[in-house]
């Protein structure tokens, strides 16, 4: 258990939140299937470059409130914060919170496969 949590763990304050998207491969197994992403861009280099995009507009933060595991899953209860960079008074954008879930296929010690569950708070 403690090697998947650090995987997991790694993997949303490496890659998520720190954007540090040049470690994937110590993470995400060479099969990784994002899909919470659009049918056609669920591959390891269609998720890095939706991060990739994303950080240019967007900080987020994930923070991790809950881990539970199962026979090759992990189940991370999640709270995430969105904060526009564009970010202005003639804009009014205000940071949002999303609650919800991810889901991490674990194979050979990489993650192999994401699902997202989030809602507004």
């Amino acid at each position: 258990m403690d090697k998947i949590k650090g995987l997991v763990t790694g993997y949303v304050d490496e890659i998520w939140n720190g954007g540090n998207l040049d470690r994937w491969p110590e993470y995400l197994h060479p099969d990784f299937i994002d899909h919470s992403l659009p049918s056609g861009a669920q591959n390891t280099s269609a998720a890095l470059l939706y991060l990739s995009e994303l950080q240019k507009g967007i900080c987020h933060f994930t923070e991790i409130e809950n881990i539970s595991y199962g026979d090759g899953f992990a189940i991370l209860k999640i709270k995430m914060t969105l904060t526009p960079l564009l970010c202005s008074r003639e804009n009014n954008l205000q940071p949002e919170t999303l609650i919800g879930f991810r889901i991490l296929a674990i194979a050979e010690q990489k993650i192999i496969a994401h699902w997202e569950f989030l809602e507004t708070r």
